[in-house]
């Protein structure tokens, strides 16, 4: 079981002598739990009613700042397979991957726009993308269609979030063939971020130690992005979700 908040020397003690601590000199540390290939293991990510077990994980890596020692470990990055063999066909990854969207969406985990970003919904973010040459996110509650999934990036993410964190489900797709009916090999990873590590993306890295301070100002810049490329999205014939609600942000900001 691995869970945020938690101190990176308590997860050590406790799944010792599993996890391997490389101390950073920057002040970063980084807990490491891998397992072989050749036997995949499951994972619980604790985290109330919006636990997930995760399948056939292949490493995990937990990060905490010495800047934010408080917050204990603040990311987890759970790297797996979609299935014990080394290659699969598209269409049987295409309906693998919607067991992990289903179980987040199942668990409680709502699918999430970020901020800098046309509100936009399923097949509409296939147009959006491919009319704009945009790399965005993927909704959680649409199922590609086999064209559709074969037109997407090797590398592609669907966002989701659930009772204050962020959870990013990515499928690395090798593309190691030109042609895409043979057979490729699939990864997928899970990468789970508080609340205050996904806000502080949203601050120039000069500012990191004040962010919260510097927040306000930067989702302003945030907010005029998003407003851009919705009038790109009308302009397309794409309807906005004027309805849409963004997670919550950190208590001492305002929207």
């Amino acid at each position: 079981m691995v869970k945020l908040g938690e101190s990176g020397s308590t997860l050590k003690k406790r799944l010792a002598p599993k996890v391997k601590l490389e101390a950073h000199p920057a002040g970063i540390d980084f807990l490491t739990l891998d397992w072989s290939i050749k036997n995949p293991q499951t994972v619980t990510f604790e985290h109330g009613k919006s636990s997930l077990r995760i399948d056939k994980f292949l490493s995990v890596l937990a990060t905490q700042d010495h800047d934010f020692a408080i917050e204990g470990i603040f990311e987890i990055n759970v790297s797996c397979t979609l299935s014990a063999t080394d290659f699969l066909e598209h269409e049987q990854a295409r309906l693998l991957l919607t067991n992990p969207l289903k179980n987040a969406l199942r668990h409680g985990s709502r699918a999430v726009i970020p901020r800098h970003l046309p509100r936009i919904h399923a097949r509409d973010l296939y147009q959006y993308q491919f009319s704009t040459h945009s790399y965005v996110p993927q909704d959680a509650n649409y199922v590609p269609t086999a064209e559709e999934w074969l037109q997407l990036p090797g590398n592609t993410t669907w966002e989701l979030y659930a009772d204050r964190v962020f959870l990013s489900i990515n499928i690395d797709r090798h593309q190691s063939k030109a042609d895409k009916s043979t057979p490729d090999v699939y990864l997928i990873s899970y990468n789970f971020q508080s609340e205050n590590n996904y806000y502080r993306g949203n601050v120039a890295d000069e500012f990191r130690t004040k962010w919260l301070s510097k927040l306000a100002s930067s989702l302003v810049t945030v907010a005029e992005q998003r407003a851009k490329r919705e009038a790109e999205v009308r302009a397309l014939g794409i309807p906005v979700d004027e309805e849409y609600v963004d997670p919550t942000l950190p208590t001492t900001v305002s929207r």
